[in-house]
């Protein structure tokens, strides 16, 4: 029990370690660590495929943009797969070729529906999407609304759970803090006087 425990510990500390090395520009050591890593299992197969590549961008001065077709092809293999590091690629999917995944969300009737962006739902003249999107650390919603309507927008993450929401009135701009939102893709909803308006995905990219 005590060698699972720490065989435990030892994963986890590797899985923290491998994209903080890559972000301060440790590709080597972020290589190392990684050959260390086992694949025996799905989740650890998929994470060692995934963060090599990112590793590999990061060696060769290249970013998401500067993909190539093989790096695409094994992208779209680790985000068909069943795992955490699916939504990871998924993300840069999303942001280097625009490529969408069917999401389920959560309705109001407690079941699921499967979405991709439809932003000829989003009623722009009253509430634009989240700008920019991509993002880090905050995105915006600019919002001009008649004086009986309110909206609310609703955040989730890809397991359906609220993480924040939001109501407005009148016009302005209202800034989402996303600082403490791990990178992945997320999904927003707006609603205006409580019928839903528009479903898209947010991107944190850290």
């Amino acid at each position: 029990m005590e060698n699972l425990v720490f065989c435990i510990k030892v994963l986890a500390f590797i899985w923290f370690v491998v994209p903080q090395n890559i972000v301060a520009d440790s590709t080597t050591k972020a290589q190392q660590v990684l050959q260390q890593l086992p694949d025996n299992t799905e989740e650890t197969y998929q994470y060692k495929r995934f963060y090599t590549l990112l590793n590999n961008l990061k060696t060769t001065h290249r970013n998401l943009i500067n993909i190539t077709p093989a790096e695409q092809s094994l992208l779209t293999d680790i985000a068909n797969s069943r795992t955490k590091t699916a939504f990871k690629a998924q993300t840069c999917l999303y942001v280097a070729r625009g490529i969408e995944f069917p999401v389920l969300l959560p309705t109001d009737a407690g079941d699921y529906t499967v979405f991709k962006n439809d932003e000829t739902t989003a009623l722009q003249d009253k509430v634009s999407l989240a700008i920019p999107n991509p993002t880090a650390n905050e995105t915006s919603f600019n919002y001009q609304l008649e004086t009986n309507e309110t909206a609310k927008l609703s955040v989730f993450d890809l397991n359906g759970r609220l993480l924040q929401q939001a109501a407005w009135a009148g016009s302005g701009t209202y800034v989402l803090n996303t600082s403490q939102m791990s990178t992945g893709m997320y999904i927003y909803t707006i609603s205006i006087n409580g019928t839903e308006q528009t479903r898209a995905k947010l991107t944190i990219i850290k």
